[in-house]
């Protein structure tokens, strides 16, 4: 059986650097990311900013690097097709808290999932799939940390807390 390699555009936000270069994974990215055998990500032409207000830093170009897969909070991939990622169908809007970012999004699950368990150890993925992504800073003076995408995937792990937003209304 042939693995299809393709490579993506990648922008990842771990707790102190936004890394951006391009991932080939051994096949489907949603499973590849999710395989617990595979517990480092390679990034090719890596770009690394730091994230910090107050870290003065020039950005950091690595031809190769490794980072362990439990680091990043957000992962956004380019060139993403929903037939290749062939996400749960129900979605649900909400809202992240990390040590670093607030993200709002449509997390994708499977039916019988309850909400209040979607960030533990019920649900066996690691990386879960978010349609409309919106990442920003709780920092207000780290600009740079603003990303919207319209697929990508957050790691569990990283979410110390989650709601639903009210449901927002259209003016007029």
């Amino acid at each position: 059986m042939d693995i299809n390699l393709v490579s993506y555009p990648i922008d990842i936000f771990t707790a102190h650097y936004r890394i951006s270069g391009a991932w080939t994974p051994r096949g489907n990215p949603a499973i590849f990311l999710n395989n617990e055998s595979v517990q480092t990500l390679l990034i090719e032409d890596a770009t690394v900013i730091p994230l910090r207000p107050g870290v003065e830093l020039e950005p950091i170009l690595a031809p190769k690097l490794y980072l362990p897969k439990g680091d990043p909070q957000a992962i956004i991939l380019g060139n993403l097709d929903m037939e290749t990622i062939r996400p749960f169908p129900r979605r649900e809007l909400l809202v992240c808290l990390t040590d670093l970012l607030i993200m709002k999004g449509y997390f994708h699950l499977p039916m019988e999932t309850k909400l209040q368990d979607v960030f533990t150890v019920m649900t066996p993925q690691q990386f879960l799939f978010v349609s409309s992504l919106q990442v920003a800073s709780i920092y207000a003076e780290a600009t740079g940390v603003r990303a919207n995408a319209m697929m990508a995937f957050v790691n569990k792990h990283a979410v110390h807390g989650f709601y639903t937003p009210e449901p927002e209304t259209a003016p007029g």
